[in-house]
C-alpha cells in the first residue's frame, strides 16, 4: 500500500503529507484551501503536492473546457480508492467504532458508501465512454465541468 512509501524516514515531514491528504477529504478544492486546512506554508506547497503526485496518491483535475496549462481552477482529488477509504472511514476513527460497538459499520459505514462509490463510478465512466461511443469522433476525453461558483 502506498501509505508504507508515505512513512518512509526519507519523505521529509510525514505529518504534513498525511494532514494534507486528510484536508483533501474535507476541503476537495483548490490548492490554497488545501494548504491553508494543512497548514503547510506557501513556500513549501510545491514540495508536498511533487511527493503526492510523484507516489500517485492525488492527481490534478481541470473543468472540461479550460486549458490545463492555463487554468487556475486545478483541483486535486485522492487517486486511490483504498486511500480514499482508509483516510474517509478508518485513520482516528478506530477508538470511535470501538466504542459504537458492533454495529458500527451498519450504522456508520454502509449509509455513506453510495456517496463514496459514486467518484470510482464516474472516473469508469469517464474511461469507458470514448470505447462506447467509438463510431463518433470525439475531441476530448469526457471529464468534469465546474464554473466559479461551485463548491
Amino acid at each position: 500500500m502506498r501509505l508504507l512509501f508515505i512513512t518512509d524516514p526519507r519523505v521529509r515531514n510525514q505529518n504534513i503529507i498525511v494532514q494534507t491528504i486528510i484536508v483533501l477529504f474535507l476541503i476537495p478544492e483548490r490548492i490554497n484551501e488545501i494548504t491553508k486546512g494543512a497548514g503547510i506554508e506557501n513556500t513549501n506547497t510545491s514540495y508536498y503536492f511533487d511527493r503526492l503526485e510523484t507516489l500517485q496518491i492525488i492527481k490534478k483535475h481541470h473543468p472540461a473546457l479550460a486549458d490545463p496549462a492555463r487554468s487556475k481552477r486545478t483541483r486535486y482529488q485522492i487517486r486511490d480508492p483504498v486511500f480514499r477509504f482508509y483516510f474517509r472511514y478508518l485513520y482516528g476513527r478506530e477508538g470511535q467504532y470501538e466504542l459504537y460497538g458492533e454495529n458500527a459499520y451498519a450504522d456508520l459505514i454502509k449509509p455513506e458508501l453510495p456517496d463514496f462509490v459514486s467518484e470510482t463510478f464516474e472516473s469508469l465512466c469517464h474511461q469507458v465512454v470514448p470505447d462506447l461511443y467509438a463510431d463518433y469522433q470525439l475531441t476530448q476525453v469526457p471529464r468534469q465541468w465546474w464554473y466559479k461558483g461551485r463548491r
